[in-house]
């Protein structure tokens, strides 16, 4: 009876855990990052490669990916060289609203050794490159929402946002409308 009552008194639990895990990895797919299509994105200073001070408004007169993303992050890394494909076929060309399309990168490497090394590991070709070094606990992060990566958010060079979570094939589906 013993055995019986052992093996019992933890499925409970057990289910219980597991649908808590379960709907927290469901509902949080859909909620990356906390802003909407059609509001307006706010501006996000950060360092750069060389410490400098990066302002996303400071890209001027592009359609701007915001690219969240870690070297430690697999996901992030299998999805570069698509990004790549994307940034090399758009970067220079007129849209009906914008000169061309850039790439502002935010890391979330709390190592910044290791993202710098991963820059030049992947070959990154946007000038764009910031990170807090804070990981999630960034300033940024924590004031946009981001709950997982890689995200990424496009906004119009008046800084409306035009797509969230966008896979590469839909950006650069997205890209292809905005062509004159």
């Amino acid at each position: 009876m013993a055995n019986r009552y052992f093996s019992y008194k933890w499925v409970v639990p057990t289910v219980i855990l597991a649908m808590g895990i379960g709907s927290y990895l469901y509902y949080s797919r859909d909620y990356r990052i906390k802003v909407e299509q059609g509001n307006q994105f706010e501006n996000i200073v950060a360092p750069g490669i060389n410490g400098e001070a990066v302002s996303l408004y400071g890209i001027k007169n592009k359609l701007v990916l915001v690219q969240f993303w870690a070297s430690w992050c697999a996901p992030c890394m299998r999805e570069m060289p698509e990004l790549k494909a994307v940034y090399e076929a758009y970067n220079h060309r007129t849209f009906r609203n914008a000169d061309g399309f850039e790439v502002f990168a935010y890391a979330l490497d709390a190592d910044t050794a290791k993202w710098k090394n991963a820059l030049q590991r992947l070959e990154i070709p946007w000038a764009y490159n910031v990170n807090e070094g804070k990981s999630f606990r960034s300033n940024t992060a924590q004031r946009l929402g981001v709950s997982a990566i890689p995200t990424n958010v496009l906004i119009d060079p008046q800084h409306n946002i035009v797509g969230v979570d966008l896979d590469m094939d839909d950006l650069a589906k997205t890209l292809e409308r905005f062509r004159k």
